[in-house]
Formats: C-alpha cells, structure tokens, sequence
C-alpha cells in the first residue's frame, strides 16, 4: 500500500526511535548484504487485510478509509467514501447498534474507537454542506424495478438501483416515507429532519415514490407483473399477540402502535401507571416516550438483563431517564375492574438450560404471582410483517419470505429485504439487504442469473458486499481475511480515553422529545478517529525497514521485499503495529 494512501495513525508522532524495542536495527547502518533466500521456510507477505470492524458492520461501510480521511480534515471525502456503500449515514450514525465498535480491536488496549459518533459526524457534514447526491454511475437503462415498501431496505435498494442506471418505482402503504425509521423510532432518537433530509436526497436521485398504496388492498401481487423486477420490503408493522387474557382491552396498546401515535401526535390518555411488556428495543423506547409524557413506566421481561434483545445502551440511557427494569417476569394476565386496566398479574421466572436459539429457557416458579397496578398497559412482544398480498410460494412458517443470501426468492424476478426476511430486525441489516438485492437485481437483469454472482464482491468471507467492488467489477480479487487480534503489535499504541459523546442531562431529557444525544465536538471528531489502529494497512511506520538485519525491505513509493536476501525471521511481522505484515510458509514455486 502506498505511504500517501495510509490509513493508520501515524506511528512515527507517536514512538520515538528512542522508545523501540531492543533489536535489530538497520537504522545509519551500511551492511553488506548476504543473499539468504534459500535459508527461508516462511517469507513476510505485505497484503492489506480487512479490519474487524469493516467485516462487522452489516453495510460494508470502509470505515479504516473514513476515519483515516476524518483524521487528515478530508471531509468531502470522507463522506464520499461513506455515500458509496450507505446512503444513511446520519441515520445510522444516531440508532445503529454499532456492532463494528463491539469488533474493534482498539478495545483490546482500552476502548473501541466511537465509529458511529464519526459516522454521524461526517452525515451531518454531508446535510449542512448540502453535499450534492451521489451521482448515477452507469448509464440510463430504461428498465423498471418495483419496490413494494418505502422503509431503509427498500430506500436503499431504490439508491443503488438508481446508480446503476435504473428507474426504480417505490409503492408505500403509508402517506410518508421512512418505514419504521418514521413510525417505530421516536423523535429524541432520530429527529424528523435528519430523516427527511436523507430521503430527499434519494429523491432527487430521481427515484419515484407513489405513497398510500398498499400491496393486497390499492394493488396485487399481479399488477407488478409489467416490471421487469420486483423488490418486496414491507416491513413488519403489526404487533404480534401476547395472547393475554385481557389484553383486548381499550388501555392495552401494541408498542408499534403507541409509538406511531405519538409521532403522529394523538392525544392518549395514559392514566399515570404505565406497564410495558418486553424486552427488545420498541418497549425501551415505548418507556422512554412514556417518561417523557410525564409517566412513571416500569417494564417487565421474561428473562433476565444479559438475555435481553434490546440495545444495552438504550437500556442505561433509560433507566438515567428514570424508568425501572424488572427481569424474570412472566405476565399472566390483565387484570381489570368497570371495563377499565387495573393491575397486571406476573408470576416470577427461573433460567434453565440454552434453547437452540442460543437462549436460556425460562419457567415459572409456582406460587410466585404477584399484581402491579396499571392504569394503560403496552405490549411489546415482537413484531410481524402483513403478508397478506405476498405469493404464497415463498412464504415461511414464521411469517417471514424464504430468501436466498442474495436476496433472490423462489419466484424468478423477484427479491425482498428487510424486516420481512430472515435476519436480525434493525436499520444496518435493512439497508445491507437492499444493497445486497440491488446488485443480485442487476446481474439477474444483465446475466439471467445472480447465482455465485455476490460472493466475489464480498469485503471477507461471508462478510457484507461492497458496491464500490461491483461497481468497479473488481470480482477477481478475491477476498481478504480479517486481521486477527494476534498479528497487532499493540505495545506501539499508547492508550487513549475515548472521547464520549455529548447527552442533555437525564432531568432534563423528559422534559421533551429533542434529541437527547448531541454527539461529539468536532475537535472530538479528529481525536476520536486518530484512535483508529489502523488494523490490517500500512502506516508508514517503517519498523520494517528499520528492524530488518538482512536489509531486505525495500523503501519505496510503496514498501516491498527483495526476497533475494530474507530469511524468513519473522522480525518484520513482529514489528509491524497494525498487522500489515504475516508470513506465509514457503511452497517452493
């Protein structure tokens, strides 16, 4: 990799010569080189590999590129570089679960560098700037593709469609765009703005959106027939029972269909004891609205903290807002007195042994009930998609559409993505199925076939497709392994406080629905991206260079081997900070 394209920190600011490690050094030395290639069993290999938190991120988002564009103050590239593989930047910056940060190997020194407050950062830069879209890269092709739903899934394949010259025709239920981002996610998480300003840039794009139409009552299955493909992203909009006794009461909501009506600013008389069933992130922020409506909720959950499926950050930066968790919590029923909810029945729980979903099985423990008095009660158990307009053929038993990993159905022509599919239910995985179905669209357009076509453009083994790779028709590539934690030489690394993000304080946060979070200071931004190790690239350290005793490294526009005089000492390996080095056993070729 070329020294001006490095996107590591800059190891020569931060160790001096002075503080190497004792060894070999070529460092002001003339040595007379000996030619000792015959002597190697294993040769040093110079190959850039994929951090963890690039094969962590659902997106494929380059963030080692991002970051190390945020550190050099390259802003308009920075977010270009993000615009190619996420068109929600500002969104996924604010309510992804950052899984790429749960990856990073900086957590290993101290704490994972904050990946997504950098994301945020640089999205928001994008809206200020009012950064023109990310223009169509390929011709117009005059073909359509029908996108059945209007959420992240279908937004984003409808964005990388467009780029590939394509007229997609986006059919929404509801009288707005957005999908759960607008009706599921309150405003102190995802203002409106941010939303509508994410979306108008896909609009102007020139994607068509025909709003208020909904698949199996405005249209059939049948009228999309013209198309020449299909892309289904309902969504899964509909509360799942908990089938209670009681629970068809008036004061007995559906989480979804609180949160929908809250945005939607309907007035709901709460009463002053609010029950919240669940454990996922709708009955977190189903209490978090509710606290800021002026309520007391408490919510209840089956199993305990560490099971729960909800975001673990969300669930501290509520109980800060004052509501109350009970863990290992059954309801049994809803109790109620004059047609009106008076009191929920529990009884407690035990954990046994994992399920096969990797979870602990929970049992009651008898003559453990006991009541907590409610005056509204929301029932926040899980979510399912309607299917009802939805071909029958490729519809589960779970309720979900049968998709291959590219997103291609049985029916041929026809792919879905997001919540209605098999996989986790969150933004990152909604929009990594709309670019994943976008490109399987493409080839199936252009070859007849997806099939195998997708794995070539993977960012690693079974990691998350990058456009740019599909764009550039780079499928011979192949793909790199990730950078294991054991090829990092962190003792180069001096340790480094994360730079936390700004929170109104929690007293004053339920005072109103602004966004809570108001994310890092630019000065913060840099520092926070100059944490990045760099894993897996050259950082123009030149510890190879210098600590190499047979002289092999060759110090160039790019750093290489004179494999002539290596012996295949490892010296190199061990030295090189981000891991850009490793050594492959000789084959004798």
């Amino acid at each position: 990799m070329s020294r001006s394209g490095s996107s590591g920190p800059d190891l020569r600011k931060m160790v001096s010569y002075k503080e190497l490690p004792i060894g070999a050094s070529s460092i002001g030395l003339e040595k007379e080189r000996s030619k000792t290639g015959s002597w190697r069993f294993f040769r040093p290999v110079m190959a850039e590999r994929v951090p963890p938190c690039e094969a962590g991120c659902p997106i494929g988002v380059p963030i080692r590129t991002m970051l190390g564009l945020v550190r050099e103050g390259k802003w308009p590239e920075a977010w270009k570089t993000i615009m190619v593989e996420n068109p929600f930047p500002s969104i996924c910056g604010r309510v992804c679960f950052h899984p790429c940060e749960s990856a990073c190997h900086r957590g290993n020194l101290d704490e994972p560098t904050a990946i997504h407050s950098i994301e945020r950062k640089v999205g928001d830069y994008g809206l200020k700037k009012r950064k023109p879209v990310h223009p169509a890269t390929r011709p117009e092709k005059g073909t359509r593709v029908a996108i059945v739903g209007a959420g992240a899934s279908g937004l984003a394949c409808a964005y990388f469609l467009r780029n590939l010259g394509y007229h997609p025709i986006v059919f929404e239920a509801f009288p707005a765009k957005g999908g759960m981002m607008r009706a599921g996610i309150p405003e102190f998480r995802l203002p409106t703005r941010i939303l509508n300003e994410e979306i108008a840039r896909i609009e102007r794009l020139g994607v068509e959106f025909r709003l208020n139409r909904k698949l199996g009552e405005d249209f059939t299955f049948e009228d999309l027939s013209p198309y020449d493909a299909i892309f289904l992203s309902v969504g899964a909009f509909v509360d799942k029972p908990a089938d209670l006794p009681g629970e068809d009461m008036r004061q007995v909501l559906g989480g979804l269909e609180f949160l929908r009506s809250i945005k939607q600013k309907k007035n709901i008389d709460l009463g002053k004891r609010v029950v919240i069933i669940g454990g996922g992130n709708t009955a977190v922020d189903c209490a978090r609205t509710a606290a800021r409506l002026g309520r007391e909720p408490e919510v209840f959950y089956r199993r305990n903290r560490e099971e729960m499926p909800a975001f673990q950050e969300g669930v501290v930066e509520a109980e800060e807002e004052g509501v109350v968790f009970h863990f290992l919590s059954s309801p049994t029923r809803i109790i109620s007195e004059r047609g009106h909810v008076k009191a929920v029945e529990f009884c407690r729980n035990k954990l046994g042994r994992k399920g096969h979903d990797g979870r602990r099985r929970f049992t009651g423990i008898k003559g453990s009930d006991f009541r907590v008095k409610a005056d509204t009660v929301i029932l926040a158990a899980g979510e399912v998609s309607d299917l009802s307009g939805v071909p029958a053929a490729i519809v589960l038993e779970d309720n979900r559409v049968h998709t291959d990993r590219w997103g291609a159905t049985r029916i041929p022509g026809v792919f879905a993505g997001g919540d209605m599919i098999r996989q986790p239910r969150s933004v990152a995985h909604a929009v990594a199925s709309g670019k994943r179905a976008a490109i399987s669209i493409d080839l199936y357009l252009t070859n007849g076939s997806q099939e195998n076509g997708l794995s070539g453009y993977e960012r690693c083994e079974g990691g998350p497709v990058s456009f740019r790779r599909y764009l550039e028709r780079q499928h011979g590539l192949g793909r790199p392994d990730i950078v294991p934690l054991d090829s990092l030489s962190l003792s180069y690394f001096g340790r480094k406080a994360r730079n936390e993000e700004r929170k109104i304080a929690s007293e004053d946060r339920r005072k109103g629905f602004k966004e809570f979070n108001l994310g890092l200071t630019l000065n913060a931004v840099s520092a926070e991206a100059d944490r990045c190790l760099g894993c897996g690239s050259c950082t123009a350290c030149f510890n190879c260079y210098n600590y190499c005793p047979d002289s092999s490294v060759v110090r160039g526009t790019e750093m290489s081997f004179d494999y002539s005089y290596c012996k295949g000492c490892g010296i190199c390996e061990n030295e090189c900070p981000p891991g850009f080095i490793h050594m492959e056993r000789e084959t004798g070729e």
